[in-house]
């Protein structure tokens, strides 16, 4: 398969995974941004932390023990049977109106949401060389992001006219959609899997004592930190200035489309030119100078905020990539038992996040997150200093 001008995948397996995170991008970016208000609106619970908490707790004990279901099932069925999972919880969101037993679903929903994207990217490496994984892991995360950026968009706007259940029934769609695809032609799938399982201290040693992989897993913990964050915090900061749901679906929009169109180009770079070291760099003094003006800043501005939120994801797009380059180019695809605990950096970064917010709110106002986040982020910097560009 083919992808114009400069980019050859491969193997065919790699374009379908590939073309199957269009979709997926889409599911995400739907319900990504109204969680927080789902969970607020559904229990009257002002502090929505507490409930991420529990969602990425949930995915921090799956991920945990995620190489054994490899090893039992394997990644075709392992990811069949979590789109099947998927489609019943969002049945249910779908059917069920606004309330705690929505937010009982909706925490499964992004509980799951999380196991996928891992065990889709544990496939994805199986197809990838050394030589190839910048380009392949930037063309993923640009295809992935082109469908994140139409989500926001059309979620926020339906939202303010038609309410939540006919967002869960759209993701319902995409997610059947990608069950059938996903039938046909994932048992083409399979990729060695290293057959060892290593015990969790064991495997925690291995990616202690290698230092690449010890600063990159500081990097992601850093990164995920600020993701949770602002997915939570950002659309309640945007409600309180009074910016409408519309509003917001299109500022999303834009700020999304780093993500498409950096992440490709920064991979070749990556590859052929730069090392993954100074992109990273540079991205995290992007992503600091925007959460310090997403602190200071009470602006009514559209304009205003639309350009804070776009150059967060500047900086966020070039840590995403320059940190998966790196990291898959420290290991190979059989190593899954490594893959799944780099994956634990999001849930363990969510959870610190979400306490840390939980407290900070509660004894300074919700304000004071974003100058927390600013200071996680400048010391997320010493690690990627201390990094040494792959050859």
């Amino acid at each position: 398969m083919e992808i114009s001008g400069h980019f050859r995948m491969r193997d065919h397996k790699v374009g379908f995974v590939t073309s199957l995170g269009f979709l997926f991008g889409i599911s995400v970016a739907l319900v990504a941004y109204i969680g927080s208000s789902y969970f607020r609106e559904a229990t009257g619970v002002e502090n929505v932390g507490l409930f991420y908490v529990v969602i990425f707790s949930l995915l921090l004990v799956c991920l945990l023990n995620l190489h054994r279901i490899f090893l039992w099932f394997g990644r075709s069925r392992t990811l069949l049977f979590l789109l099947c999972a998927q489609i019943v919880i969002l049945s249910a969101l779908a059917a069920l109106p606004v309330g705690p037993w929505g937010a009982f679903f909706l925490i499964l929903y992004y509980a799951l949401y999380g196991v996928i994207w891992v065990v889709w990217d544990s496939v994805l490496e199986a197809y990838s060389s050394d030589e190839q994984t910048g380009r392949i892991r930037g063309m993923f995360l640009s295809v992935w992001g082109f469908g994140a950026i139409i989500g926001p968009l059309l979620s926020l706007s339906l939202l303010e006219r038609y309410g939540y259940g006919l967002i869960f029934s759209l993701v319902l769609g995409l997610y059947a959609v990608m069950l059938v695809i996903a039938l046909i032609t994932l048992r083409e799938i399979k990729g060695a899997i290293d057959h060892h399982v290593f015990a969790l201290r064991d495997t925690v040693h291995r990616l202690w004592s290698n230092q690449a992989l010890r600063r990159v897993y500081w990097v992601a913990i850093s990164l995920s930190f600020s993701a949770a964050t602002l997915v939570v915090f950002i659309p309640l900061k945007l409600r309180d200035l009074g910016f409408e749901w519309s509003e917001m679906g299109l500022m999303f929009t834009i700020m999304l489309l780093p993500f498409v169109l950096l992440e490709y180009p920064a991979g070749v770079l990556a590859d052929r030119k730069y090392g993954e070291k100074e992109i990273m760099f540079i991205g995290f003094v992007i992503l600091i100078v925007a959460i310090f003006f997403m602190a200071i800043s009470q602006s009514r501005s559209f304009v205003v905020w639309t350009a804070i939120l776009t150059l967060s994801r500047v900086g966020y797009a070039l840590i995403e990539s320059m940190r998966d380059i790196y990291f898959y180019k420290q290991i190979d695809g059989s190593d899954v038992a490594l893959i799944n605990l780099f994956r634990t950096a999001r849930p363990v970064a969510y959870i610190l996040s979400m306490i840390t917010a939980t407290i900070f709110g509660i004894l300074f106002g919700q304000g004071a997150i974003f100058f927390v986040l600013t200071v996680v982020i400048l010391i997320g910097l010493y690690p990627v200093v201390r990094l040494v560009d792959t050859k």
